[in-house]
């Protein structure tokens, strides 16, 4: 049997699919079958995520992506709960001066 070539949005939809809460090769390619009516084998789901990544290298996304980051004045939104004197608080992260502070607001019961 000779290699099969499919299109970019079956690459895509192995990408999609395999990536959501840790979806195995073997679920994703059913999960392709039965939504798209093609039958993927668990091979090409598992290479398509290393296919974006090859894509994504090739055209530099990594080092547009840091630089990009670089630029932002803060690299934070995390809004954990946390409790603070027994009552229960948000931890949102704001921007100051560049750096990450945390400012704790009560959470709403």
């Amino acid at each position: 049997m000779g290699a099969v070539s499919y299109g970019p949005n079956l690459n895509a939809a192995a990408v999609l699919l395999g990536s959501e809460g840790n979806v195995p090769v073997e679920r994703t390619a059913m999960l392709i079958h039965s939504l798209l009516g093609v039958e993927a084998s668990t091979g090409f789901v598992a290479r398509a995520a290393e296919r974006l990544a090859d894509k994504l290298d090739a055209t530099g996304f990594d080092e547009a992506m840091k630089a990009a980051l670089r630029g932002e004045d803060a690299l934070c939104g995390d809004e954990s709960p946390v409790k603070r004197a027994g009552q229960r608080h948000r931890r949102r992260h704001r921007p100051t001066g560049g750096r990450c502070a945390a400012r704790g607001d009560a959470a709403q019961p």
